[in-house]
């Protein structure tokens, strides 16, 4: 049956990789299990928070315990995390965003080549659309409302993730 499968799903993948691991290494842990879980849903929510209250999390957490916080760094996938995927996982993150101005206010404060990678991966016609979006944002704008544009783009990107629709969201990051 798997050979009939031409692109197995990532939950497919998952379990049977969880399958080889329990065969060959024995059952895992139901500890340490759920302190891994724990640490994923920590990093779910760590990811949704602002820049700033990120860095000190993470300035208290490492301060205390620093091999933990590596660990959850490792977890947390950021908007500039976007530069690292493919092109094809970008263009279905793209599309699936509703509003324009949401992707032109994200692009405000982003390095030049994940602009350019965003570029790359929309219509020409989109391209001038977004332009426009981008000229009409105030100079003056509060960064709280570009994080808050791209915490919604990696929230898009995380529930793509869940419906398998792309592929698995891997930080590529110093975190700063």
């Amino acid at each position: 049956i798997l050979l009939d499968i031409k692109v197995p799903s990532q939950n497919l993948i998952w379990k049977f990789q969880n399958g080889l691991e329990e065969k060959f290494f024995g059952k895992k842990d139901p500890t340490e299990t759920l302190e891994k879980q724990q640490l994923f849903k920590m990093a779910r929510v760590i990811e949704m928070l602002g820049v700033e209250t990120r860095i000190q999390i993470f300035e208290l957490l490492s301060a205390t315990n620093e091999q933990e916080a590596e660990k959850l760094k490792l977890l947390i996938f950021t908007f500039k995390d976007l530069d690292g995927i493919p092109n094809k996982d970008l263009e279905t993150i793209l599309y699936e965003i509703e509003q324009l101005k949401v992707i032109a206010l994200a692009l405000k404060d982003c390095s030049e080549s994940l602009y350019d990678k965003v570029q790359s991966n929309i219509s020409d016609r989109v391209k001038i659309m977004l332009e426009d979006e981008m000229d009409g944002i105030p100079i003056d704008i509060e960064k709280s409302q570009i994080e808050e544009a791209q915490r919604h783009i990696i929230q898009v990107a995380r529930r793509l993730e869940k419906e398998n629709k792309i592929s698995k969201l891997v930080a590529n990051h110093e975190y700063d």
